[in-house]
């Protein structure tokens, strides 16, 4: 659980020469990761206290948030993001998220928050991109906060920028620490993981997406690697149903995807589940079929013996219950699953 502490902090930061900067600071979480695919550290150096480490973030113009462990006194300053995953020892370390920053000509906000007082949210990727909130470098991914229109509060993605505008869905690498997706319906719908490795976004949120959009059509692309390289599959006219609807999946075309590999097409053609229920292993709408608890969870599952000829939730060890894409890539093992949603006219 997150603590509700707030450090502010008003005074002279120095950082490689002189710069004069006000900083306020939310305690956030520190979490342990055995194997971390990203470090996306700006710097690391000794301090002699949090106040100190935080003051180093302060005059950081790409400082978002900072770790601090008293033990080893070792302070360590991290661009976007909100929690602090590490691979190192975080016995009695803390995590501090900059909630804004003035340097008396400018502020500095948490990605995704602009204007003066860091007091507007952009509402998807493809607004923080047009309103320069922050640039579409190609192949540099952004964890940033949005706030689509029917939203309650902010809340934290990973924009694609390899597909301007997308956020990613559902993100597997099996060189990263491993996350169950074997989960509940409640898990699937608040979200799950680290946002920028192994997670799931969860319904309500991209609810809150598709539903904030209603003059737009979305595409819905899937990026495989497996051992023999990688492929890309397109859907368009993606949206799912509501809670009472189980999430139905609702697409209206495949499209192969312009200079890339096809992946083909394991979820309108043979055995396809558009129209069906998303099921897990508390909640299955396979009757009989059971393919909730038969196969893992969850995904979107046809009330068919066989169940469906995709499953990107499974285990990414081979087995049984592993990951299956069956067109084109059937036989080999999934080794990372991207899965982006995006605004198309």
């Amino acid at each position: 659980m997150k603590n509700a502490i707030v450090l502010y902090f008003t005074c002279l930061a120095i950082y490689d020469g002189v710069s004069v900067q006000l900083a306020s600071y939310s305690k956030t979480s520190v979490t342990f990761i055995a194997n971390l695919c990203m470090d996306d550290s700006l710097l690391t150096r000794t301090a002699s206290n949090r106040i100190q480490c935080g003051l180093l973030c302060s005059g950081h113009s790409d400082c978002r948030r900072f770790l601090f462990c008293p033990v080893s006194l070792v302070c360590t300053l991290y661009p976007d993001g909100t929690d602090c995953p590490t691979e190192q020892d975080t016995t009695s370390c803390s995590c501090y998220m900059k909630t804004s920053g003035y340097d008396g000509s400018d502020y500095t906000c948490p990605f995704g928050f602009y204007g003066n007082g860091c007091q507007q949210v952009v509402t998807d990727c493809a607004d923080g991109i047009s309103k320069d909130v922050f640039t579409n470098t190609e192949g540099k991914e952004r964890l940033t906060y949005i706030k689509p229109a029917t939203a309650a509060k902010p809340f934290e993605v990973y924009c694609e920028t390899q597909d301007p505008g997308s956020i990613i869905v559902l993100e597997r690498n099996i060189d990263c620490s491993s996350e169950s997706f074997n989960r509940s319906l409640v898990d699937y719908e608040l979200g799950f993981g680290i946002v920028r490795e192994n997670s799931w976004i969860g319904f309500n949120r991209l609810l809150a997406v598709l539903n904030s959009s209603p003059d737009y059509k979305f595409a819905l692309r899937v990026r495989l690697w497996y051992n023999e390289g990688e492929c890309i599959t397109e859907y368009e006219g993606f949206n799912i149903g509501n809670k009472e609807t189980g999430y139905k999946l609702i697409m209206e075309s495949y499209t192969s995807v312009a200079g890339s590999s096809p992946c083909g097409d394991s979820l309108m053609d043979d055995l396809a589940v558009v129209g069906y229920s998303f099921t897990t292993y508390d909640v299955d709408y396979t009757n009989t079929n059971r393919c909730g608890q038969k196969i893992g969870a969850g995904w979107w599952f046809a009330s068919h013996p066989s169940c469906a000829r995709s499953y990107l939730t499974g285990s990414m060890d081979g087995t049984e219950s592993g990951g299956l894409w069956a067109d084109n890539l059937e036989g080999y093992i999934l080794k990372r699953v991207v899965v982006t949603v995006r605004k198309i006219v």
